[in-house]
């Protein structure tokens, strides 16, 4: 559990890590103009990058388990790197 508690809060790291290189951008080019349209910008970029960040990681987390591993929780052989593909023919 907390393996996976690390994951997404490194995860959610990330995410915001890029909102702040690109508020930081903005700065720099002079296109924020007011500490209030700076503080604007952080809580939307904010909240719209966790919101898409946590249903991605939902979605494709899901996804990601059921494409590899089937119901018995072995390996699929389709996506296993050493499985030899056979024809039954």
């Amino acid at each position: 559990m907390m393996a996976n508690k690390r994951d997404w809060v490194f995860s959610f790291l990330w995410v915001n890590f890029a909102v702040v290189v690109v508020v930081l951008i903005l700065l720099v080019g002079n296109q924020i103009s007011s500490g209030r349209e700076l503080l604007r910008i952080l809580v939307f970029s904010l909240f719209y990058a966790n919101l898409t960040g946590f249903l991605g990681l939902l979605i494709l987390g899901g996804l990601a388990g059921k494409l590899v591993r089937n119901p018995s929780g072995a390996v699929s052989k389709h996506l296993h790197p050493l499985a030899r593909h056979t024809s039954t023919t």
